[in-house]
């Protein structure tokens, strides 16, 4: 069996999908990747099995969300066994944001697989962390540390998210690694593919490049998150050091009042759906609400 997997290291919401199925369309490759729907999500990946799933079968990982394991030789054995079983000769890339949780054990195991870190806009990551224009409606999403679910407040540990994964690649970091940007990815996507599968050896096809093209950013969410949150100061503190290490900035981009104009959407949003939990509520709104319906 191949140890030389390629491990993408990324938080969620980081545009990990798709770089991998970018370096999915290599006829070097075979996936491995956390998605139960992989029709939907990962076409490219030929595995059918969520890569949760090989985690419980050799760590018996504890109950959701944590995610962290304790270093075992012979499980990651067992688990390179599953990884490897339909792979053939082609290479390992293997996706799963929470597998960073576990990046200093990943690399213990496998010493010479190279880790492709990928960065993003802390802002972008947090708001979409929170569920974007669906917040309030669907589950956040969190790295499984310990560290990062000590936090009560949900936009805190999407911040800690991010960092915690910037805390990781500079622990962690090797000759043999590489560091990717998602703005570089959407920017000029044939050039910043072609320099990635270089570094890792993967030959590449000519569609491999084909990623979403750069689209302006919307951060009112972002700022509507950290302009309502009791622990404000908190997460700007978590966000700062990252932030301008990689030349991100400190609060989300956009112009005073922005996010305001998100509110109202959102308010106007949850009187046609009473049952959505917008983060942090409407405490006055609700008020009103309940008087304009007569409540």
């Amino acid at each position: 069996m191949r140890t030389d997997h390629v491990f993408i290291m990324s938080p969620p919401r980081s545009g990990t999908r798709m770089l991998t199925r970018a370096l999915g369309r290599s006829p070097d490759t075979y996936l491995i990747t956390e998605h139960k729907k992989k029709s939907v999500y990962i076409p490219e990946e030929r595995n059918q099995i969520p890569d949760r799933e090989f985690w419980l079968q050799t760590f018996g990982l504890p109950k959701l969300p944590v995610e962290e394991i304790d270093f075992d030789a012979s499980a990651f054995a067992r688990l390179n066994a599953l990884w490897s079983a339909d792979a053939g000769d082609k290479r390992l890339v293997i996706k799963n944001p929470n597998n960073i949780v576990r990046a200093r054990e990943i690399r213990r195991a496998f010493p010479d697989a190279p880790f492709l870190w990928l960065v993003r806009n802390p802002w972008a990551v947090i708001q979409s962390m929170m569920g974007g224009n669906e917040a309030g409606k669907k589950n956040p999403m969190f790295l499984g540390a310990r560290e990062i679910l000590r936090h009560e407040d949900p936009v805190l540990r999407a911040a800690a998210s991010w960092a915690y994964s910037v805390a990781m690649m500079n622990e962690l970091m090797q000759p043999a690694d590489l560091v990717t940007r998602y703005e570089d990815l959407v920017a000029n996507p044939r050039a910043e593919i072609a320099r990635i599968t270089r570094h890792l050896s993967i030959q590449i096809n000519d569609d491999a490049s084909a990623v979403p093209e750069r689209r302006k950013e919307d951060f009112r969410l972002a700022r509507y998150l950290l302009r309502r949150s009791p622990v404000r100061d908190r997460i700007l503190q978590t966000i700062a050091p990252a932030a301008r290490q990689l030349g991100y900035p400190l609060t989300p981009p956009g112009f005073p009042g922005d996010d305001r104009i998100l509110a109202a959407s959102y308010f106007f949003a949850w009187l046609k759906e009473p049952n959505r939990r917008p983060v942090y509520g409407y405490p006055t709104l609700q008020r009103f609400s309940k008087a304009v319906r007569g409540k």
